[in-house]
């Protein structure tokens, strides 16, 4: 451009297209495959607090690689180092947290109980909650073809 050079960059991953209106939205927040082992859970969250929200509030521990809501008022934040989530849970536990509309609550962070799966907590729950993920994915491959 000019004399400058620009570099297109194309997103390595698709999993954030598709699932569903939010989804999509969700994964332009950065390069979707920057994510980390050094996870918390954050609880408490109000009902107009956005990843956005979450991130900044976040920020304050350190360098926030990834950052999700859940509707349920639960939010994932991944941090790039491991001293960064550590002085998360220790500093930013029960803060308040102020969403872009303003409104206000008291969070509680804990860590992860497992790291090995991105998505354990969600899927931990209930059997009722499996099936929204599945379906939610499978409308896209299915809906077009087969007329249920």
């Amino acid at each position: 451009y000019g004399q400058c050079r620009l570099r297109v960059e194309f997103p390595r991953s698709s999993r954030g297209r598709g699932g569903g209106f939010g989804g999509g939205l969700r994964g332009r927040n950065g390069p979707p495959s920057r994510r980390s082992e050094f996870r918390v859970l954050v609880s408490g969250l109000p009902p107009s607090g956005s990843w956005q929200d979450l991130k900044d509030h976040m920020r304050e521990a350190g360098d926030v690689c990834y950052a999700d809501v859940q509707k349920d008022g639960m939010g994932v934040v991944e941090f790039l180092r491991k001293e960064d989530m550590e002085y998360a849970l220790r500093k930013l536990d029960d803060t308040k947290f102020r969403s872009h509309e303003g409104e206000t609550s008291y969070i509680r962070v804990c860590p992860e109980r497992s790291t090995s799966y991105g998505y354990s907590r969600s899927r931990s729950g209930s059997r009722g909650r499996d099936s929204p993920y599945q379906s939610r994915g499978s409308p896209r491959y299915s809906s077009p073809f087969r007329p249920y």
